[in-house]
């Protein structure tokens, strides 16, 4: 088969950005898409399944030279490399560590000190302790209010621009 992985050209590969497979959690392949591009939340359990647990989005940056592709997946099975992991560039959580598992370092402390994570939460929700001491940044979504998507996912992208930046994207 077509390794969903190979890049579509360039000597940079396409950033993958891993997410929860959990049915809980706020953001799934379902809903991560329109949630990124159209700056919409919707309640995943709202939205058809995704197939593979994989999708592809791209985004223009303001201080990057050319849009970036973004490969989007739920699970590591198709990691059939260690090169993948240098590709990971944001980590979504949910804050329970079996999510790790099968991750290349499966320890929240090691993991965060590599890439970049992320928990996305509801206002209101009370985060974890755990994962209070994780180094992910905490970002808050609100319930009902869904002009503020927009306002999140420009953190987010601001935020994982900068991550890019560190890493040699231009």
């Amino acid at each position: 088969g077509i390794d969903p992985f190979t890049s579509s050209g360039g000597p940079r590969k396409d950033p993958i950005i891993l997410i929860p497979s959990a049915a809980s959690s706020i953001l799934t392949v379902a809903n991560i898409k329109q949630f990124l591009l159209e700056s919409k939340y919707v309640n995943p359990r709202n939205l058809p399944s995704v197939p593979n647990g994989l999708v592809n989005i791209e985004k223009n940056f303001e201080r990057i030279s050319r849009p970036i592709r973004f490969i989007i997946v739920d699970n590591t099975r198709m990691f059939t490399k260690p090169e993948y992991w240098d590709r990971v560039v944001a980590i979504f959580t949910t804050g329970h560590t079996w999510q790790f598992n099968n991750y290349q370092w499966n320890s929240p402390q090691e993991l965060f000190q590599r890439c970049k994570g992320y928990y996305f939460h509801f206002a209101g929700d009370s985060v974890p302790q755990h994962v209070q001491q994780w180094n992910v940044e905490k970002v808050e979504l609100d319930k009902n209010k869904r002009f503020k998507d927009v306002e999140v996912v420009r953190y987010f992208w601001h935020s994982l621009e900068k991550e890019l930046i560190s890493r040699g994207y231009r």
